[in-house]
């Protein structure tokens, strides 16, 4: 009889985890659409940073060569991945949009798959939702592009799927021993490399990461031999790029367009601007120390209501009591009520203990590796490294809007495994109690569906603000009533310029430049203080004198977050002159830029008497 019950019982509880997992696979499928179908061509912003991300590799398409005829401040993969795009399903918009929710769909299936190598398999559904809900498709600010369908740079959203498959690559090695794995962990980390040096970083320290892991094991030897095959196969796509750009610029210029970003990282008069100390949290220390404590105060109170309400229904009842469930449930609702009197609160400094938790994390599963590792602790300690590196940039104003919208997201993921498997796992063992996770679980997915909840309800008001089309055919999206004056630029230009014509528009917008399909003459497409400071005002207005364009267009634009409120007044002074200097004022759309706070274009043509 005990032969026949078992195989029965182990055959069911099989398929009950089947049927679990086709449950959790078809809730998120089912979420990621709805969340794109929800906020569908109100990802992107007219005025901000995207025109740069389309414009780009559509001048690349053109014949323009990246760091020589355009000036560019990250790696070079992003701009030539989506020029790639153009190419193969034709210009516009739309085909980038749809690209991306493929690059987010891929995110979401490696997150998953990373999850549930370091936790439990719902830690691993829930730490997939979160990413659905409040990363991919959100938008939390006034800003569009924080987002994985419209990001502000591509190198964030190509970085991390590369990063991510790069450490299931990793794990896939550990766990089976796999030893083509090394060879495509290499060859991701130098794509990573391509990108952005932030997530190239974090990915290089996971990979250090699960070198010790390895070490401690599987022994010396098999870390030597992973550690060197990724180093050695980490230079292939650096050095085929080098090689490509040799053909078409000097070994120097070659050395700078393969280093990308890097070559910015310690330009102290960059990194002093009031914009990056106010992002990276170290304008103000002591406030910020302060409310990271202040915050994870209320983390400590709201887990350890839920932790003492699952105690204390089985001490006392040994059953999943009304009243346990009604405790398990105050977090929610304080939650919920805190959101209602403060949003901008909650939406600022939600993320801000994150640091704390994920570095706590880090430290249990460095310990744990040390003393007896295992597979799964070892995973755990690779993904809390990149996720904590990748926190160093907002390290002290930890969020998930902004530049968190991938920043964060890997310690949101850490956050949820530690919740939703680390923690009751460990309490599980300590109380002796078979029925802790229960109420434990019902207090935290009742919080997190409320968080969830209130930040769809932020992305939901600034969607419903977007109700103007800009662009035409497959270049359509909808945004703010800034999109009016953009369409009506595009319409001008349309109507009273050649195709050939060239345009020129400061300090922002090079969005009108490609919804025109009107080419930037020169080397900089974007005037705003950070390019100011990495290019030189002397090179730029170099590159304007060379290659002056047909047209400039003035976009108002209020800088005072890097210091400087106005371009031309308070900086670019001399870029600024030269334009006065040989363009005349032909049209007005809306208020005079650069006089007031109101919105408005000024398009000048080039008298060519002046030069």
């Amino acid at each position: 009889m005990i032969f026949v019950v078992a195989p029965i019982e182990s055959s069911k509880a099989i398929m009950n985890l089947n049927s679990k997992k086709i449950l959790y696979s078809l809730s998120i499928i089912v979420a990621f659409f709805a969340m794109f179908i929800f906020s569908y061509d109100k990802w992107a912003d007219p005025i901000v940073d995207f025109g740069r991300e389309v414009y780009i590799p559509w001048a690349i398409n053109q014949g323009k060569i990246l760091y020589i005829d355009i000036f560019y401040f990250n790696g070079p993969l992003s701009p030539h991945v989506n020029a790639l795009i153009f190419n193969l399903f034709g210009t516009g918009i739309n085909r980038i949009f749809y690209f991306n929710f493929v690059v987010a769909g891929i995110i979401a299936l490696l997150v998953n798959i990373v999850a549930r190598q370091i936790a439990s398999n719902f830690a691993a559904f829930i730490s997939t939702m979160l990413f659905v809900f409040l990363f991919a498709f959100c938008q939390y600010i006034l800003i569009g592009n924080y987002n994985f369908i419209a990001p502000y740079s591509h190198e964030a959203t190509h970085g991390m799927v590369l990063s991510l498959a790069m450490i299931v690559s990793v794990l896939f090695y550990i766990k089976n021993n796999n030893r083509l794995m090394p060879f495509v962990s290499g060859f991701l980390l130098g794509l990573t490399f391509l990108t952005k040096s932030e997530l190239f970083l974090a990915a290089a320290s996971a990979i250090l990461m699960a070198f010790i892991g390895l070490w401690r094991i599987s022994g010396i030897k098999r870390g030597i031999y992973f550690i060197t095959t990724v180093l050695i196969l980490s230079l292939v796509p650096i050095f085929i790029v080098y090689l490509t750009y040799l053909q078409i610029m000097p070994g120097e210029k070659a050395i700078e367009s393969v280093i990308g970003s890097w070559k910015y990282a310690e330009m102290p008069a960059l990194w002093n601007l009031p914009f990056y100390k106010a992002s990276m949290g170290v304008n103000d220390l002591a406030k910020s120390a302060s409310i990271i404590a202040f915050v994870g105060a209320f983390y400590l109170i709201f887990i350890g209501i839920i932790i003492a309400a699952s105690h204390f229904n089985y001490n006392k009842f040994n059953r999943l009591s009304i009243i346990t469930v009604m405790i398990t449930l105050v977090p929610s609702i304080l939650f919920a009520i805190i959101f209602y009197l403060w949003p901008s609160y909650i939406l600022v400094n939600f993320a801000r203990p994150f640091p704390l938790l994920v570095a706590g994390s880090l430290l249990v599963m460095i310990r744990r590796t040390w003393v007896a590792g295992s597979f799964r602790t070892v995973a755990a300690m690779i993904f809390c490294t990149f996720s904590f590196v990748l926190l160093f940039k907002i390290m002290f104003h930890t969020r998930i809007y902004h530049y968190g919208f991938y920043l964060a997201m890997p310690a949101m993921v850490t956050v949820a495994c530690l919740l939703f498997s680390w923690v009751p796992d460990r309490l599980k063992r300590v109380a002796k109690n078979p029925d802790f996770r229960r109420p434990y679980l019902t207090g935290m997915i009742s919080l997190f569906v409320v968080i969830i909840a209130c930040f769809i309800s932020i992305s939901s008001v600034r969607y419903s603000m977007k109700q103007n089309k800009v662009g035409y055919g497959d270049d359509v999206f909808f945004t703010s009533k800034k999109g009016v004056l953009v369409n009506d630029a595009v319409t001008w230009f349309t109507e009273h310029t050649s195709q050939d014509s060239s345009l020129l528009v400061l300090p922002e917008g090079v969005m009108i430049n490609y919804l025109s399909r009107r080419l930037n003459p020169t080397a900089i497409i974007n005037f705003m203080p950070p390019e100011i400071f990495m290019f030189g005002e002397e090179n730029i207005l170099a590159s304007i004198k060379d290659n002056p364009p047909d047209y400039a267009v003035l976009v108002h634009s209020d800088t005072s977050e890097y210091g400087y409120k106005f371009f031309g007044i308070d900086y670019g002074v001399a870029i600024m002159e030269r334009i006065r200097q040989h363009y005349v004022d032909t049209y007005q759309l809306g208020a005079t830029p650069f006089r007031s706070n109101r919105f408005g274009m000024s398009i000048m043509r080039h008298n060519k008497k002046t030069d």
